[in-house]
């Protein structure tokens, strides 16, 4: 931990996060408001866009990051099928990575998605929490949280992960749960 907080101070960087994978890895690392990823991108979830499989070195991939939202969301059954979602300097939410179920909520599906897509959230939300899981061994169920307690779901509703009663198997825009304890 020493030797993080050593690395940090002298480089800059103020984050890393990694999203593991079965026999692969995506990177990222911040300094200030610009986000650097490299590694598996099979999906897309690196951003960066037209490189294939894996990005070979850090690359810019966006330079008005303010916080990276799904880290230690990842689970065993789905680590290929990865998303990676990031909050803006704009207080809005941006995802990448495959998106076959609508797990990144941006109004459609599509398997590969390479570049940051806004997330199709209220403009007066401000999230503060976005947690997933995985609701079958490919698809992903996502929730955010706002600073007014709000919440919005979006993903594979197959089995009812975003809302009880069945209105379609995706959720392709961010739909608002009425919790119980909200503001």
């Amino acid at each position: 931990l020493e030797f993080r907080r050593v690395l940090f101070r002298s480089t800059g960087v103020t984050g890393v996060w990694v999203i593991p994978g079965i026999g692969n890895t995506t990177v990222f690392a911040a300094k200030g408001t610009n986000l650097y990823s490299w590694g598996y991108n099979g999906y897309g979830q690196t951003s960066v866009q037209n490189a294939g499989n894996v990005v070979v070195s850090p690359t810019l991939v966006n330079a008005a990051f303010s916080q990276f939202m799904n880290e230690n969301t990842c689970d065993p059954a789905n680590m290929n099928y990865q998303q990676s979602i990031i909050k803006c300097t704009d207080n809005r939410l941006y995802g990448c990575g495959y998106n076959g179920h609508c797990e990144l909520g941006i109004g459609y599906a599509q398997d590969y998605n390479d570049g940051w897509t806004q997330i199709l959230l209220p403009s007066d939300f401000n999230p503060v929490v976005v947690g997933s899981v995985c609701s079958t061994g490919t698809t992903r169920v996502y929730m955010a949280i706002g600073s007014d307690n709000r919440a919005y779901g979006w993903g594979y509703n197959g089995q009812y992960g975003v809302i009880q009663n069945f209105i379609a198997n995706n959720i392709d825009v961010p739909f608002q749960i009425n919790l119980p304890f909200a503001g």
